[in-house]
């Protein structure tokens, strides 16, 4: 988006938004880029005719009246809103007003996209802390492209950052974190301390 946004720096974001999703060329080098071998060409052309589909009927109100309008994607939002901080500058509250906060704190972090964290972190003063909050572990989004601390921080040119992972488990009896650990499997990570004793973990099974 970057580049298109450079590409195009007069247009407006919507405009960069269409131009980059039905290029071919380019939806090809973000596949090869980001999941490389797991799309062949006919797949790919798959994707370049839904992509340009959608964007037709939307600007030629497209539609039988029988289905739903295509429209925009909620999870589109997070780009236009990247493509706007790229080339319109800062977001703001109004026309004068920018978004311009002293302080970020993001809880469930995991669960969000690193094109979102960067929106967020575009509306920060400069030098401003930022604290992020989050637990591997406890992803519900599966499709938000969080793989990791170090891939997420990288992606934000925050290599920089400080990485604290909480120690004790204050929340939970050891008993239970035993179980969680154990449900986990490979996707474990390294169990905290748990100092609070517990009842034994019962199963309950039901048919349905």
């Amino acid at each position: 988006l970057k580049e298109a946004a450079e590409r195009y720096p007069n247009a407006r974001p919507v405009e960069v938004f269409d131009e980059v999703f039905t290029s071919r060329r380019w939806l090809g080098e973000l596949l090869d880029r980001h999941a490389p071998g797991r799309f062949n060409a006919g797949q790919l052309d798959d994707i370049h005719r839904w992509c340009t589909r959608q964007h037709f009927n939307r600007v030629d109100e497209g539609g039988d009246g029988e289905h739903e309008k295509p429209a925009l994607d909620p999870e589109d939002d997070t780009l236009l809103l990247y493509l706007h901080q790229l080339l319109k500058g800062p977001l703001r509250f109004n026309k004068h007003k920018p978004l311009d906060y002293a302080h970020l704190v993001v809880d469930e972090v995991q669960d969000l996209s690193p094109i979102e964290l960067a929106v967020l972190l575009k509306t920060m003063r400069r030098k401003a802390p930022i604290t992020l909050a989050g637990d591997m572990a406890q992803r519900i989004v599966e499709d938000r492209d969080f793989e990791s601390w170090e891939q997420t921080l990288s992606l934000l040119s925050m290599d920089h950052a400080t990485v604290s992972p909480l120690q004790v488990s204050y929340r939970s009896t050891r008993q239970i974190m035993e179980l969680a650990q154990s449900v986990l499997g490979h996707l474990a990570q390294e169990q905290p301390k748990t100092p609070r004793d517990g009842a034994p973990v019962e199963l309950f099974r039901f048919g349905s």
